[in-house]
């Protein structure tokens, strides 16, 4: 025995989509509202504003803030995302209200390479403390710099006298990077960072620079998956495959140091 459904409960079942979308964009713009957001453009649902972002992000926000303000409201998929594009906005964030803005969300990238146990991503509490006041008063205080000017000048001059001496294109982020890694390896090991070398019998040996520079690279790159945890899995970048690997060199650093 089969039942029929009359027109009348089709065309109401028909409209319960409509129903559901109105009461989802009700309570996107109440909540909106309620939290007195700065400007922003119009987004797309699932992506939201992802598709306004070119290929140099900065450009895009530059020209984006001409329109909506120095402060302005993004989402980045699921991800909310404040930005501010003037200094002075800038140092409101960061310096009046940093308690407030102090919590970032965790990448896969960072949650690979250092569990975001490091002082860019870790979040606020007694360990995000602990390693800020140990990085200023054992690397970035005044006295510990002054005591480090007589290295950092080593470094400076022989970065000068490398490029003055060079006489093809110099790449000027690759030798900045040089030097600003060597001056951080000798001041927390005493040695230069190219000149510490990962030894592995399974596969080829990188030096700590190429390291460093790789987790850069990793860290500057926009992952789609962190924005979208829908396509986490795929891994369209290539970001996890690469942080698994990075991962693996930095713990061959750490264990060899303790061996």
């Amino acid at each position: 025995m089969t039942s029929t459904l009359s027109p009348s409960v089709w065309f109401f079942f028909s409209l319960v989509p409509f129903f559901l979308l109105c009461a989802l964009i009700l309570i996107v713009y109440l909540r909106r509202s309620r939290l007195r957001l700065p400007p922003g453009p119009p987004g797309i649902p699932a992506i939201s504003h992802l598709h306004l972002l070119g290929t140099e992000i900065h450009r895009s926000l530059w020209e984006l803030s001409k329109r909506y303000g120095p402060l302005m409201f993004l989402r980045f998929g699921s991800v909310p995302v404040i930005i501010a594009s003037t200094p002075a906005t800038a140092r409101l964030i960061l310096q009046k209200h940093d308690h407030i803005f102090s919590c970032r969300s965790p990448t896969a990238v960072a949650m690979h390479i250092t569990e975001c146990k490091d002082l860019l991503f870790s979040q606020p509490g007694p360990y995000f403390k602990l390693i800020r006041q140990l990085s200023f008063s054992e690397l970035f205080g005044s006295k510990r710099l002054q005591s480090f000017r007589c290295l950092i000048s080593q470094e400076i001059r022989h970065l000068l006298c490398e490029v003055a001496d060079c006489s093809d294109k110099v790449s000027v982020r690759e030798r900045l990077y040089e030097t600003s890694f060597s001056i951080i390896s000798r001041m927390t090991v005493g040695k230069h960072a190219k000149d510490i070398l990962s030894h592995s019998p399974t596969g080829p040996s990188y030096s700590l620079l190429a390291v460093i520079v790789e987790i850069l690279d990793l860290v500057g790159v926009s992952n789609i998956g962190d924005y979208i945890p829908l396509l986490a899995w795929m891994d369209l970048q290539g970001c996890v495959r690469r942080s698994k690997g990075t991962f693996a060199e930095v713990n061959g650093y750490i264990w060899r140091d303790h061996q």
